[in-house]
């Protein structure tokens, strides 16, 4: 378990000075952050706090539907969580695709939260995601009769520039 309360221990903190600092400050050993490693390399792909960690792996799994396909990544459950990058850039991909392909705005909404890290992971792993390159067809799926937001090309732009930022505030190690 890679965490820093366990490289506290290995330089001379005792269990019992470290129980002092968790209950001081609420904390536990192991909650300060959590990896997702590329299954192939062994790479970091990102390294956020635990709680973002949790939250962004419990959206990939309700996205699965969504993707109709698999996302790839698997909870260690030992603080890291072990990424297949085809698999992952493949489900990525399929939902840059809706994203870009729908006219819906709340349905595009709802994605743009998940996707800029998303593409980031996908990014790190030494991929791309085709879709925010390939001709977008509107979608008959996730449709507005009362807004059209199809805009693939613009979305698509929009989208790159959020992956950007998000990438500065995404540490990998």
């Amino acid at each position: 378990m890679r965490t820093f309360f366990a490289a506290l221990a290995t330089h001379g903190w005792a269990d019992a000075e470290l129980d002092k600092m968790c209950r001081t400050h609420g904390c536990d050993h192991g909650a300060v952050s959590q990896y997702f490693d590329d299954a192939t390399t062994g790479e970091t792909l990102w390294n956020p706090a635990t709680r973002v960690a949790q939250l962004f792996f419990r959206m990939t799994e309700a996205l699965v539907p969504v993707a109709d396909r698999p996302c790839g990544v698997v909870d260690l459950q030992i603080d890291e969580y072990a990424v297949d990058p085809e698999a992952f850039v493949g489900f990525v991909d399929a939902l840059v695709r809706q994203y870009l392909a729908s006219n819906h705005a709340i349905f595009k909404v709802m994605l743009a939260g998940y996707l800029p890290q998303a593409v980031v992971m996908a990014e790190r792993s030494g991929r791309t995601v085709a879709a925010l390159t390939a001709p977008i067809e509107r979608s008959t799926e996730a449709i507005s009769v009362n807004v059209d937001a199809f805009d693939p090309v613009g979305d698509g732009r929009d989208l790159v520039q959020r992956a950007a930022a998000a990438a500065r505030s995404m540490p990998a190690a």
